[in-house]
């Protein structure tokens, strides 16, 4: 224990003794050395003591065989007076007992308080990990989605892709093959002749049933009567050749397939009404001077009823959906469905009529009319297969009878 001192005689004597400190074993700076105040035989330095190094003032020490004898309570003689000069000593040595434990209780909570600040900084470095290794694992895991968003956007990609390729290819074909068959039916000059040696010999036979959107029976000499073929500019773009095949096909009740394998419907150039069409909303607007050609594969009664149907025709816009055909929707649409064409008269209703069929395309609605023995259902040309949708590469409306339903 360290105490202040005003007596040099110790320190001048162990400078002529020689004498080491007991800690370090070394003689070092004698200068340094303090003695024990009580047997004056131990030395230290003070540089080796305990606590603060004191190099001005002078330190009263201690050793330990010393110090154990002044705090055992034993050693003193209670009967016996104590000396002035004894009794302070004992007062100075306590004194210094009880220092140098408030020193090590000090030291030891200094040591503490420094533990728990390592063990704070050492949890915030933990948890700063912890977090910067959670982030660094979203960042991955968002470039792993992000690359599989962008694989799967590719393969997508290249999946319309093919498929467009393959739909471009299949329209392709398909037109190739339309082509070579009117190319065959323009490049055979005997095929009327062929036609005309099968017409002769049906009229030995029972006319056989044909259906045509509804079923009917042709009457061929009257139909032929009445739908002769003029050579017009509305039908300029189709063959005079296949023209004439299909009117033949439709006059002498020949099936379309017993005739000609090639030959597709057309409309006939001579139209069979005219007259205009009138909504009951008065939103959609009326459409004047229209005109309907018959199809060249329509059955006679297709004519007599058209020939029913009033000069304004007042018509009512349905889903198509509710009026579509069941036999459509086995079968589908197709050229042989068709029973009138409908295209404007002149250039200055092309407008409201290129804008009607628009309209009826967009929001896939038909229009309804009603007649007097059955429904005229008309529909764009956008529901019949592919090289059938445009006349001279216009889209138009097309229509078939169907039995008025009854309504239970």
């Amino acid at each position: 224990m360290i105490h202040p001192s005003f007596s040099h005689t110790s320190d001048s004597i162990l400078m002529h003794m020689g004498t080491v400190c007991i800690k370090c074993g070394d003689e070092g700076f004698p200068e340094t050395l303090v003695v024990c105040n009580e047997c004056q035989a131990c030395a230290l330095h003070r540089y080796c003591l305990d606590g603060p190094v004191v190099f001005l003032e002078e330190v009263m020490w201690f050793c330990e065989d010393c110090e154990a004898g002044l705090v055992e309570p034993s050693s003193v003689d209670i009967r016996v007076p104590a000396s002035p000069e004894h009794s302070d000593s004992i007062s100075l040595a306590n004194d210094a007992i009880k220092a140098k434990k408030e020193l090590r209780n000090c030291i030891n909570r200094l040591k503490k308080r420094n533990q728990q600040a390592r063990n704070i900084i050492e949890k915030q470095k933990l948890k700063k990990r912890k977090i910067s290794n959670q982030q660094a694992h979203k960042m991955v895991e968002k470039e792993k989605q992000d690359k599989r968003q962008i694989s799967n956007q590719q393969q997508q990609k290249m999946i319309e892709e093919e498929k467009l390729k393959k739909r471009k290819v299949i329209n392709q074909q398909k037109q190739n093959m339309i082509e070579d068959k009117h190319m065959k039916i323009k490049a055979s000059p005997d095929s009327f002749a062929k036609t005309k040696a099968l017409l002769s010999d049906s009229h030995k036979m029972p006319l056989p049933e044909h259906t045509q959107g509804s079923k009917c029976t042709r009457e061929g000499s009257k139909f032929k009567n009445e739908c002769e073929l003029p050579r017009d500019a509305a039908n300029s773009n189709v063959g005079s050749e296949s023209a004439q095949v299909s009117l033949v096909a439709t006059s002498d009740d020949l099936s379309f397939e017993e005739l000609d394998h090639h030959v597709s419907a057309q409309p006939i150039a001579k139209p069979t009404w005219r007259g205009s069409l009138n909504f009951r909303n008065e939103a959609a607007g009326i459409v004047t001077e229209l005109l309907a050609h018959m199809s060249s594969l329509a059955c006679p009664k297709v004519m007599e009823e058209t020939q029913l149907l009033p000069k304004v025709l007042c018509g009512d816009l349905l889903p198509r959906s509710v009026v579509w055909p069941k036999s459509f929707k086995y079968e589908g649409a197709t050229d042989k469905s068709i029973a009138l064409y409908f295209f404007p008269q002149s250039r200055r209703d092309e407008k409201a009529f290129h804008k009607l069929v628009d309209d009826i395309i967009q929001l896939e609605l038909a229009i309804r009319v009603a007649s007097i023995n059955a429904d005229l259902i008309i529909f764009p040309s956008t529901a019949l297969p592919v090289e059938h949708r445009r006349v001279q590469a216009k889209y138009y409306l097309w229509g078939v009878f169907r039995g008025k339903q009854t309504s239970h």
